[in-house]
């Protein structure tokens, strides 16, 4: 009775100050309007409404008027939260024929937002009544109820940070985290606790620093050169970098090759319009299809997907920039690798659905084309759900903007990785090999190459790999007569426990004039294991943090180089110590083109042992060993050497790559906030996400691969 008895009190103001408005007068009429807005017994606020949209449409009717244009506005309630409840009085209303709201459509969006649609006239009733019903006595708010929420991270896993953002935002007076804890309970996963509000504005927070980032891809191979001859080193390093200098230059001379083929295979002409009007007029990524730029990855794949003749484009593609390759090959190494079959980038093309027969690339349409659609369908979701989060951050759907990035992601890393495979193949093996002949005509220098190692980075974040290895050498000294004689005095002392002692004849106890304990003492002696070894360990650390730049076609690469001994090994009392370099560090920035190859090196080591003693064969040790401690007679059959130095040089030669991600879409692709385009002769897209998401829709069910109904 008390919600019923204020509901009339509102709608009883409603209707007073709508009469005053609508200049309605006489006391008949008022009263009439009134009495139609009384409660009566079991009345419920449907029935209300219909008497108080009737009560309002028996006004004197006029001429009648031709019809007016219907519109859509969004209604924002100021102190209720309960739209849904709104939303059903409104439709109910709206469902009387004699209504001034009749053919309404009302919809709530949000419990704090209603979308109508109707005629200007319509609408304004329509406000007018929510105006009267948005008071903060009008219908009891529902208290928000608190939970826990559990949110896992795919790409940043970085919860402990998260943790801290989120607290300290809901810490914050007037917040709309207010009331949220956030809690990490492990490197990529986060607990949400507060009112349901709350957590969905976290969750949206989340979503949008939780997406794929772009980054760069590193394959790396360790080649160690080792050579007692400097002059030597120095030879064949020079030989060295000549050949990586022109692998890099062939690299990047393939890589604009792609670009450039890319805009000939598929010129301006020939952009399908309905995607292309799509992507840049309504989703505004102005400069998605721009070609007065060096094109990023991302871009020769888009152009693919946006041509009207998908077949025709990959196939021109393929077939041009193969035979240039090849010429490239040729002109670098001579030949294409021996160990090389099939066409240049074959895996790259296999997976644009070509196979290569009869000497020139073919496809299936059919195959080509759903894999096109497939592929503008990823990009579209993509592009309007991270439209949508830069447009209208609090109205986007968490799950919705995941979902797309990760559909898209997973299309262009298998394009990447078969992209990646292929220049290992063409570039990389092939000068790994030239070097190992440059090194093999020189006898003084040996080549061992330690392995390949995989980086996949992401820009912003640092990665570290470390590698060890243990290296054990026999140093064991001669044999001197002092300590022979007093291992078997050792010995000896405990041989006597042994022997008996009662009554023994001499030829128990002797052995000719020795007792038989010193016999046992000096046999177990010369017996006893003595080797002595070195440990020496040598390692490499590399510590990567890449930073993507904007238009995707560079990269800054931050390294720390660290080579040498991660400790310092051990060594037995009685060997001298090795002398050398122990460790190398190495800190630079490097430059990257979107394809590229390069090499890291650190400065030539020297290893430096002691030459230790030359000996005359047979005569030389057991003289050593009986006479070692007598001066210089007892050095008389031996000789010192000369120190034992070797030189090292580390190199890791390094293809890289930059793999663009969905992340790297948006950053090369800015929206604006605008809602205007400011380049001039191309239009605006719409203003309401709603019309946006329409016209995606309309041109997605023309592919049948994507339903954006929700």
């Amino acid at each position: 009775m008390i919600f019923a008895k204020s509901f009339s009190q509102a709608c009883s103001s409603f209707l007073l100050l709508t009469l005053l408005s609508l200049q309605i007068t006489g006391f008949q009429r008022l009263k009439q309007v009134v009495e139609a807005t009384e409660p009566q017994a079991h009345s419920r606020p449907a029935d209300v409404f219909n008497r108080l949209a009737t009560a309002q449409a028996q006004q004197p009717t006029s001429t009648p008027k031709p019809p007016a244009e219907v519109k859509t506005q969004k209604v924002k309630l100021a102190y209720q939260q309960e739209a849904t409840k709104i939303t059903a009085m409104l439709k109910t209303a709206a469902a009387v024929k004699d209504s001034v709201v009749f053919g309404l459509l009302a919809a709530n969006i949000k419990e704090d937002e209603i979308v109508l649609t109707g005629t200007p006239s319509q609408i304004k009733y329509a406000v007018d009544i929510i105006a009267a019903l948005d008071q903060p006595s009008a219908i009891p708010a529902r208290p928000q109820e608190e939970a826990g929420q559990r949110v896992k991270l795919y790409y940043l896993r970085e919860a402990g940070k998260i943790k801290l953002i989120l607290n300290g935002v809901a810490d914050e007076d007037g917040s709309a985290l207010r009331g949220l804890k956030a809690a990490d309970v492990a490197s990529d996963e986060l607990i949400l606790y507060g009112p349901r509000k709350q957590r969905e504005n976290a969750s949206r927070i989340i979503a949008a620093l939780d997406l794929p980032r772009p980054g760069v891809r590193l394959e790396m191979w360790g080649i160690q050169l080792s050579s007692a001859k400097p002059e030597e080193m120095d030879k064949v390093m020079q030989k060295i970098r000549v050949e990586i200098d022109q692998t890099q230059q062939a690299v990047r001379e393939t890589y604009a090759l792609l670009q450039r083929v890319s805009l000939e295979a598929v010129p301006s002409g020939d952009l399908e319009a309905g995607f292309k009007d799509l992507l840049e007029d309504t989703l505004q990524f102005q400069s998605a299809l721009d070609q007065n730029r060096p094109l990023a990855f991302t871009d020769i794949l888009l152009r693919l997907l946006a041509t009207k003749t998908p077949v025709s484009a990959v196939q021109t593609l393929a077939s041009s920039f193969t035979r240039d390759v090849q010429q490239i090959v040729t002109r670098r190494f001579g030949q294409l690798p021996p160990t090389f079959t099939g066409q240049p980038f074959e895996r790259f093309f296999h997976v644009r659905k070509l196979v290569y027969a009869n000497n020139q690339w073919r496809g299936t349409p059919t195959a080509i084309e759903y894999s096109t659609k497939l592929g503008r369908s990823a990009l579209l979701e993509f592009a309007f759900e991270y439209s949508r989060l830069v447009h209208d951050p609090d109205e986007f759907s968490p799950y919705y903007l995941q979902r797309a990035a990760d559909t898209l992601n997973t299309r262009l890393q298998e394009n990447i990785d078969a992209l990646n495979l292929d220049i290992q193949g063409l570039f990389v093996a092939p000068t790994l090999e030239r070097i190992r002949t440059i090194v093999g005509n020189y006898k003084q220098v040996e080549f061992a190459q330690v392995g390949k190692t995989s980086i996949a980075t992401l820009s912003g974040i640092a990665t570290e790999i470390s590698a060890h290895s243990v290296s054990a050498f026999d140093v064991t000294p001669p044999l001197r007569l002092s300590e022979l004689l007093k291992s078997a005095h050792t010995l000896a002392n405990g041989a006597d426990e042994f022997i008996p002692d009662v009554k023994k004849t001499g030829a128990q106890q002797v052995v000719g004039t020795m007792p038989l304990a010193q016999v046992i003492g000096l046999l177990a002696a010369f017996g006893e294991n003595r080797e002595i070894w070195r440990e020496l360990r040598a390692g490499i650390s590399l510590k990567v943090t890449p930073n993507v730049l904007r238009t995707m076609t560079s990269a800054e690469l931050q390294i720390d180089l660290q080579t040498g001994d991660p400790q310092g090994g051990t060594r037995e009392s009685g060997v001298r110590p090795l002398s050398r370099i122990s460790q190398h560090d190495l800190k630079t920035n490097i430059y990257l083109n979107a394809l590229d190859f390069f090499d890291l090196s650190a400065f030539v080591s020297q290893s430096t042992m002691d030459g230790g003693r030359g000996y005359v064969p047979l005569l030389g040790p057991i003289w050593m060993g009986l006479f070692s401690d007598i001066p210089a007679l007892g050095t008389m059959f031996s000789w010192k050497k000369g120190p034992k130095t070797v030189y090292h040089q580390s190199l890791v030669l390094t293809n890289s790559f930059i793999s663009p991600t969905v992340m790297g879409i948006a950053y090369l692709y800015p929206t604006t906030n605008s809602g205007r385009n400011p380049l001039k002769g191309r239009k605006a897209g719409p203003a309401r996400f709603s019309d946006r998401l329409e016209e995606v829709r309309k041109y997605t069910e023309t592919l049948e691969t994507l339903d954006l109904k929700r």
